[in-house]
């Protein structure tokens, strides 16, 4: 970025794009989600681009219903959710029942799972259980408050 006159990512955020830096990696998190996405549905035989942003253009891409937060949540674990959508679709491919409105149900079930998986279940706590969905829970908050330097996303935890 000294090339370009900045003294690092922050300013050249800032600068260029008009946004922070934390919102920056929020946005490529979501670009990151969307492309993988893209590549599991193209691995399953349905040919087409997904849209970050919801947008359906010219371009010909794809809007699947995701809000920016469920791309941004499932991006940590994006290996899992594109194996996850590619033995679905490609499962759906050959039974022949591939439209965009199954695409994006496969794909919306498929977000919704692993972002359900994120949260503690009820029977962890009360049963005292230490690790799983619990630990997933913290890391979870940590991410948060690492994307958005915001210290309420760490209440209620240790940190």
């Amino acid at each position: 970025m000294v090339a370009l006159g900045y003294g690092g990512w922050g300013e050249y955020a800032q600068g260029e794009l008009g946004i922070s830096r934390a919102q920056a990696y929020r946005l490529i998190d979501i670009a990151e989600s969307a492309e993988g996405l893209s590549r599991a549905i193209g691995a399953a035989g349905v040919l087409a681009g997904v849209s970050p942003a919801g947008d359906t253009g010219a371009a010909g891409l794809v809007d699947l219903g995701l809000s920016q937060r469920a791309l941004r949540e499932v991006h940590g674990r994006l290996d899992e959710l594109t194996t996850l959508v590619t033995e679905r679709l490609t499962a759906a491919t050959q039974a022949g029942q591939v439209g965009w409105s199954t695409v994006r149900a496969i794909v919306g079930q498929a977000v919704d799972e692993l972002r359900r998986e994120l949260l503690p279940a009820a029977d962890d706590t009360a049963a005292g259980k230490s690790g799983g969905a619990l630990e997933r829970a913290l890391i979870l908050a940590v991410r948060r408050f690492a994307l958005t330097a915001d210290r309420r996303a760490l209440e209620g935890t240790w940190l």
